[in-house]
């Protein structure tokens, strides 16, 4: 027989006595027996058909079916066999068969019950007598209870801690639901149980009932205990049970807290991590003070690190979420130590640790931070594994916030930033790289040289068109030296190489379409072959070479992986954007004549390459037509366009425009903020305040004078200011004309 014990909610029985249900077991009876079959196996049957007919008595009376005349049969029968199964049997049924009549008194048969109960908490069996007092335990009838009460205080000296705990844990059962009323003389014999008994589970029984019984007592003997420093040799079991204690008395008596908290401390040095756990919570919950919360800190920063489990990581790392808004300034101290969090390969510890570490970032830990994560990425760069790319996402993520929040960094950080995001192109924080790239280039003049090198070097494997566009614009804003011009220029032949290689191939099928119809089709040139050697095993094991042909690959075609194969899927505002930039670059050489007329040439040619697209399909708006004009046109002849319009109109935009965001981000930090959080309640009152019900009388207020205004009316405080100044002016029309007369020309 299988058996589980579960809580489920007690019903009410007519006279107000709960009837506890402790015992829930799985079983599907169709037909049940009647009591009379039942009756009859108890009576007549073998001990295997007794065990089986109490077995089926007891799973159909879970389910609610009543056998009331079956509880005699059952005494007469099963009580004075000596067999233990047999045994543990009855003490489930007497668990859960009706002891009292309607009117609430025991039942006749309840004497006989106590009678072998009694002898059951007198039995030899070590094992039988625990479970009878956990069964005493859940009896709360004290017509049962006055006829064993001695028992229970005698097995309280029995020599099995099994037993002992079990008595213990029954009297502290029957002291919670009857007061003192039982077992007024047992604090000695727990007391005593405390000092000389070894068993862990039985003294923290031992203390638990003597803290509810006599907490005076209990407390003499914890300073009994603690002075004589055997505070971390008692088991993490009492030392549990101690800790229970202190939270109590602390709440109840205040005064004695400086008292207790020393205790504390001292159980912070446990080997249990269950004891250290309770002692930081406990800290947390007794005191505010610094070196309390100090140490509780230490102590869940300790366990965070020590522990394997998940589980206990997350729950660690909440604590310390929570901590964060009264003692971020001791939490600063121990940033180093969270970032050991990072070995765990769960993507949500980390993404919880980092997110944490961000909030306790200052301007004096900032450095250690960065250089942490900096050894991280260096760690899981070549990585492929799953759990290594998100936790690189992670760790990008969370170096672009810290540069946000620290711009002092921004200069150590740029280089990592867009070495490890513009390198992987499934990096989702790229464009938030390059925008935040955007912003510091303008900034720090330093970086200028460093930035558009990379950049130069990474733009060609971008397959982000909206990535690709804000690197394009930085190149052609910031690129000023003609070194730098040119190198922009030499990256951007890449895509256009790629670009002229579609449209002659598309020329030459156009060519070889018109010789075939024409019947005057040439002859294609051979492709070039090339002969390769490769060694070979022969079948007599020998080693032989073998000749292989193979033609040479097209040039560029297939290689070119960028964000110009995107240039036929309608993104021809990527056209457009590169013909600005491409004229930003020309114009700036305007002074240098040789190099100016060398890449407006170039750059002409290369734009009328977009415009030839048009036979591939490539769908141009006529925005876009006419922009790769204008700037045609422009590199023509620049002379026509102002220098600052077309030079520096783009950078006072983009400072407004930082500019702007700045501001919108600080009215809306203070205005969730507020003072004392009050905006926010306020407008959450707003919100959720009713203005009228659906049944309520529609009146138009503004109409009626003062005089028609009842008291309902003039309690409505919404309305009655509007309505007190439209009936001012009305007075004031209305006494017009007596007005008048006191007006002297």
């Amino acid at each position: 027989l299988s058996i589980s014990q579960f809580r489920i909610p007690s019903s009410k029985m007519s006279t107000g006595v709960e009837k506890p249900c402790s015992v829930l077991i799985d079983y599907d009876a169709p037909n049940p027996p009647t009591s009379t079959e039942i009756t009859n196996i108890l009576l007549k049957g073998r001990m295997e058909e007794k065990i089986d007919a109490l077995k089926t008595l007891i799973l159909v009376m879970m389910h609610d079916e009543n056998y009331p005349k079956l509880m005699m049969p059952v005494i007469q029968s099963t009580v004075i066999l000596d067999n233990h199964e047999l045994k543990k049997l009855l003490l489930i049924y007497w668990e859960l068969v009706d002891k009292v009549n309607a009117d609430g008194t025991l039942k006749d048969e309840i004497i006989l019950v106590c009678n072998s109960i009694r002898n059951d908490l007198l039995h030899s069996n070590e094992f039988i007598r625990g479970r009878t007092l956990r069964l005493v335990s859940k009896l709360k009838y004290r017509g049962i209870l006055d006829s064993i009460q001695q028992p229970i205080i005698d097995n309280l000296a029995h020599d099995n801690s099994y037993v002992k705990r079990n008595a213990l844990m029954c009297i502290l059962s029957i002291y919670n639901a009857f007061g003192s009323d039982y077992f007024e003389d047992v604090e000695d014999q727990v007391e005593k149980l405390l000092v000389y008994e070894t068993d862990l589970s039985t003294k923290r029984n031992a203390f638990l009932l003597l803290f509810t019984i006599n907490q005076n007592r209990a407390f003499d003997y914890l300073n009994n205990l603690l002075n004589s420093d055997q505070a971390n040799e008692i088991g993490d079991l009492m030392q549990l049970a101690i800790l229970e204690f202190l939270r109590k008395k602390c709440k109840s008596d205040p005064g004695e807290k400086a008292k207790f908290l020393k205790v504390i401390f001292n159980f912070t040095n446990s080997k249990s991590t269950a004891v250290l756990f309770e002692c930081a919570n406990t800290l947390i919950q007794l005191t505010s003070s610094n070196v309390a919360v100090k140490l509780a800190v230490t102590s869940y920063v300790q366990l965070l690190n020590s522990q394997s489990d998940n589980n206990v990581k997350m729950i660690i790392l909440d604590r310390l979420s929570d901590l964060k808004t009264k003692h971020a300034k001791i939490l600063e101290e121990q940033v180093l130590d969270l970032l050991k969090t990072l070995a765990s390969p769960s993507h949500h510890i980390r993404d919880k640790a980092l997110n944490l570490v961000f909030d306790l970032s200052t301007a004096s830990n900032i450095s250690s931070i960065v250089t942490v994560f900096e050894k991280e990425l260096v760690r899981i760069q070549h990585s492929t594994e799953g759990e290594d790319i998100d936790y690189r996402q992670l760790l990008i993520k969370t170096i672009h916030r810290c540069a946000v929040k620290f711009p002092d960094i921004a200069e150590n950080v740029v280089q990592l930033l867009m070495n490890h995001c513009f390198n992987d192109n499934e990096s989702s924080n790229q464009l938030e790289v390059v925008l935040f790239v955007r912003e510091i280039i303008d900034k720090y003049a330093t970086l200028k040289e460093s930035i558009l090198e990379k950049l130069c070097d990474s733009i060609n494997h971008v397959k982000k068109e909206e990535v690709f566009r804000v690197m394009l614009w930085i190149l052609g804003e910031y690129s000023e030296t003609p070194e730098q011009i040119a190198r922009t220029f030499e990256t951007l032949d890449v895509p256009f190489a790629y670009l002229r290689s579609l449209i002659q191939a598309f020329e030459e099928d156009v060519n070889a379409d018109f010789n075939d119809q024409e019947g005057q089709k040439e002859e294609k040139p051979k492709k070039q072959k090339r002969l390769t050697t490769k060694t070979i095993v022969l079948d007599d094991g020998s080693y032989g070479t073998e000749v292989l042909n193979e033609q040479e690959e097209e040039s560029h075609d297939t290689k070119y992986e960028g964000v110009f194969k995107q240039v036929f899927t309608d993104s021809y505002y990527l056209c457009s954007v590169v013909a600005m930039a491409m004229a930003k670059l020309v114009y700036k050489l305007k002074d240098n004549k040789p190099l100016f007329n060398k890449f407006a040439v170039e750059s002409m040619l290369k734009l009328c390459i977009f415009l030839k697209l048009q036979k591939l399909n490539l769908r141009l708006d006529n925005d876009t037509k006419n922009r790769i004009e204008y700037c045609i046109r422009l590199m023509s002849d620049p002379s026509t366009m102002r220098e600052s319009s077309f030079l520096e109109s783009g950078r006072e935009v983009l400072a407004e425009m930082i500019n702007h965001r700045k501001q919108v981000e600080k009215e809306e930090e203070e205005t969730a903020a507020g003072p004392d959080g009050v905006s926010n309640q306020n407008k959450k009152e707003a919100e959720e305040k009713v203005v009228k019900h659906p049944d309520s009388l529609f009146n138009i207020r503004q109409l009626k004078g003062k005089s028609g205004l009842g008291a309902i009316d003039l309690g409505d405080e919404d309305t009655f200011g509007e309505l007190e100044g439209f009936s001012n002016a009305l007075e004031k029309k209305q006494n017009f004309s007596a007005r008048l007369d006191k007006v002297q020309q």
